[in-house]
């Protein structure tokens, strides 16, 4: 990349929310042409990496989590959020963004 002029080039695992959101700060801030990759696994091949559920406890229907990722796991049920487990790959990143905590993981319920 360097030897067509870019100087910023950056691979993140977009699963390592912490570490890609610095990167992608980090690029936004600087000039010129910014290369960032996010490189994970397939997540159709990949295997569950866990079980997730929504504890209606604590889940208050703000839909930040639907509104956010889009995933096709998030189901609106009522005036509340529900995971698909068939759909669900286990990536967590909706457990990332729920202000609520809400989404768990089930063994931990």
């Amino acid at each position: 990349m360097k030897g067509i002029g870019v100087e910023y080039v950056k691979v993140t695992n977009p699963l390592d929310f912490e570490n890609t959101l610095n990167i992608l700060r980090d690029a936004i801030k600087r000039k010129g042409v910014r290369v960032v990759v996010l490189r994970a696994p397939c997540a159709l091949m990949e295997r569950r990496r866990s079980t997730l559920k929504v504890d209606k406890e604590l889940c208050k229907g703000c839909m930040t989590c639907i509104n956010l990722i889009g995933c096709p796991a998030l189901i609106r049920f009522k005036s509340l959020v529900e995971i698909d487990k068939s759909t669900c790959n286990g990536c967590k990143l909706c457990q990332y963004v729920c202000p609520y905590n809400a989404i768990v993981e089930v063994n931990s319920l």
